[in-house]
C-alpha cells in the first residue's frame, strides 16, 4: 500500500485526496485495481 501513500502525496496532502480518488487514478494507470468507492467497500465490508 506504499503506492497509495505515494499517490496521495503526489496529489497533494493539502488537497486531502480520498481513497476513491487515489484508487481511481490507479485504475486509470494500471487497469487492474478496483476503485475503492462507497459501493465497493460496502460490498466487501471494508469500512
Amino acid at each position: 500500500m506504499l503506492l497509495i501513500y505515494l499517490l496521495g502525496v503526489a496529489l497533494g496532502e493539502k488537497n486531502n485526496p480520498s481513497d476513491t480518488l487515489i484508487t481511481k487514478t490507479m485504475l486509470g494507470i494500471f487497469g487492474n485495481v478496483p476503485a475503492f468507492g462507497h459501493y465497493f467497500n460496502k460490498g466487501f465490508s471494508c469500512y
